[in-house]
């Protein structure tokens, strides 16, 4: 990939929805699961760091609370096993076209490669963040890091 004197080599950290994102974990810890994208219940949606930053972006879901009943997904075996799951997001126009993808024909993109984009993450930054093992702990080392890149305490 070629990059243009107009593109950065890295990503912007987007400081102010990262900080919103960590400052709504320790808020409603009931509402973080950091080892799944998404995960939606009877009782309410839980989603990790990465879910949270497409959730509070404004992100559309492709699944959402109406195919669950009674606390189970209502798809098509076939949608499973093509890869459809509960972190698939409707594309945005500004989403890189390398990111669509289109599981069981249906277009949408990954809370992942969302998340990345929208907080200005190198792959190794949102790996380090987006680990599924992650404590609290974790993730405030993760954004340190994050942070000193940006010029920003944390």
């Amino acid at each position: 990939m070629t990059i243009s004197p107009f593109e950065p080599s890295e990503p912007l950290p987007n400081v102010p929805l990262l900080r919103k994102v960590r400052e709504h974990i320790e808020a409603h810890p009931e509402e973080w699961r950091q080892n799944d994208w998404r995960t939606v219940r009877d009782c309410g949606t839980a989603y990790c760091f990465a879910g949270w930053a497409c959730q509070i972006d404004g992100g559309e879901w492709i699944l959402d609370s109406s195919w669950i009943d009674g606390g189970e997904w209502v798809l098509d075996s076939s949608w499973i096993d093509g890869g459809l799951d509960s972190s698939w997001l409707e594309p945005r126009p500004d989403d890189p076209p390398g990111c669509i993808d289109a599981p069981c024909g249906i277009d949408g993109i990954r809370a992942g490669a969302r998340a990345r984009r929208i907080l200005g993450l190198t792959a190794d930054e949102a790996d380090e963040l987006f680990c599924a093992h992650n404590t609290l702990y974790g993730i405030d080392r993760a954004l340190a890091g994050i942070y000193a890149r940006a010029g920003e305490r944390p």
